[in-house]
């Protein structure tokens, strides 16, 4: 079994809401009480369908663990084609590609939002 931090493919940030199955992960911080940024990964062999029912699983248990939550966003690159298609699959509606200035540099990225079901 991998580590989180191996299936995200970098450190992950201090104060991480943190919801796994297998290698399977969502992991969140609250951006304000009721507003929360959200990720996910899997390993190699979790993508496709079986991660995509992991990730409705584990977002289930957030929404039940976070009742004050009404809305989530994910972020992304806008070349990582793959990752927003899961992000539809999952239940996140596209929102807009923005840039964004982080570390000195500005980046486009792509948005995606999530109500409470």
């Amino acid at each position: 079994m991998m580590t989180v931090d191996e299936i995200m493919e970098r450190p992950i940030p201090e104060g991480m809401t943190i919801y796994r199955e297998g290698d399977a992960v969502i992991m969140g911080k609250p951006v304000s009480p009721d507003f929360w940024e959200v990720h996910c990964g899997a390993s190699p062999e979790m993508r496709g369908r079986l991660a995509i029912e992991t990730f409705r699983r584990l977002a289930t248990r957030f929404w039940a663990d976070h009742p004050e939550v009404v809305e989530v966003i994910g972020v992304m690159p806008p070349h990582h084609r793959a990752a927003r298609l899961n992000c539809t699959r999952i239940g996140f509606h596209f929102d807009k590609i923005m840039p964004v200035h982080l570390n000195g540099e500005t980046k486009d990225v792509a948005f995606y939002r999530m109500a409470r079901p």
